[in-house]
């Protein structure tokens, strides 16, 4: 049986992203749920961000951070990855595209996901009501247009600086499609720093709700359109 050059490129998106998930659900990787996890009160959330930066310095917590990165991810950047691969000519300078491509975008990422951290330790200090706040959040971001101008140019950026190396023009188009990705998915993406119970239950359904606005829906109207026509009915706009 032969598989085409798309399944094989599928296949090498999929399996590093189920594997991923399957090392986050075991809490292989204890620097993501130590930092993620919500206190009960002020002292006992500071005291556990203590704890959890002692125990796990910023290169474990980055790398757990990537393995996040890793699961939820990896499916969205099948076309991305293809664009910037086109770029090179042999083998190994596509793959030296590729990487240079991830380099950037998961750097732009673990900026994004320090941010959100700290703004979820901040609001968790401020109020027990930060989960349904940040839910609250999420929700209406969803219906927004600058949500929808970001999730636009995530599906559709095209490469710039024709002028450079393929390597740096995968590294500039890392970027932009980064900061798009994390313009349309921060509201998203902060969700699991607010939950402890259920921690992996709210990355899976951030995960599915990303990847389901991504897709084009039936009779090629966009997913996310009609996502945020139905959150716009629920909020009575």
């Amino acid at each position: 049986m032969t598989i085409g050059p798309i399944r094989w490129r599928h296949l090498a998106l999929a399996v590093p992203s189920v594997l991923a998930w399957i090392m986050l659900s075991g809490s292989l990787v204890p620097g993501l749920p130590d930092f993620c996890g919500a206190g009960h009160s002020d002292t006992a959330l500071l005291a556990g961000m203590g704890i959890a930066l002692r125990l796990n310095p910023i290169g474990p917590l980055l790398l757990s951070w990537l393995l996040m990165l890793c699961a939820m991810m990896l499916p969205l950047l099948g076309a991305p990855i293809a664009q910037v691969g086109a770029l090179g000519g042999s083998r190994f300078r596509r793959a030296l595209v590729v990487l240079a491509f991830l380099s950037s975008y998961a750097a732009v990422w673990l900026a994004v996901l320090l941010l959100l951290a700290a703004a979820a330790m901040g609001l968790r200090l401020t109020t027990t009501m930060a989960p349904l706040i940040a839910l609250g959040i999420a929700i209406v971001w969803q219906t927004t247009p600058i949500k929808a101008r970001c999730l636009g140019l995530c599906r559709e950026s095209g490469i710039a600086a024709p002028g450079l190396a393929p390597e740096l023009r995968g590294l500039c188009h890392g970027i932009a499609t980064a900061r798009a990705c994390a313009g349309s998915g921060w509201a998203l993406m902060a969700l699991p720093f607010f939950f402890q119970t259920g921690h992996f239950v709210v990355m899976a359904v951030t995960a599915v709700v990303m990847i389901r606005e991504r897709v084009p829906s039936d009779g090629g109207v966009p997913g996310e359109n009609r996502g945020r026509r139905r959150v716009a009915r629920l909020l009575g706009a």
